[in-house]
């Protein structure tokens, strides 16, 4: 069933996100998408209608298993001068914070 959850977690981030972001796997249950153009509100606003989204799904087909989601936020403007690892740590600490709060959170 983690398969099947994975990729339809994957149909709803599809079906959120804008056609000029990205989306990537990039561990066994995490992602990260990239978001051009995109300041703090509209990074926000975009993941809590995806959380919303999952909240609201059920997953894995005729299992119908409730999910949620935490998500970490991090922030780099073109101009700035930031290493993609340390962009990753930097979402990876909002998450953190997130999880700590509790589950389906954002952490910015």
């Amino acid at each position: 069933a983690g398969d099947l959850v994975l990729r339809e977690l994957a149909e709803v981030m599809r079906f959120t996100v804008r056609d000029t972001d990205v989306i990537a796997r990039v561990g066994g249950d995490e992602f990260v998408l990239l978001l051009p153009d995109t300041g703090w509100q509209g990074a926000i606003t975009l993941a809590e209608r995806l959380r919303r989204h999952v909240d609201e799904g059920t997953f894995a087909g005729e299992q119908r298993i409730p999910l949620t989601i935490s998500i970490g936020i991090a922030l780099a403007r073109g101009t700035d001068d930031v290493r993609a690892q340390d962009l990753l740590e930097e979402a990876d600490r909002s998450l953190y914070r997130a999880k700590t709060g509790g589950r389906n959170r954002i952490g910015a």
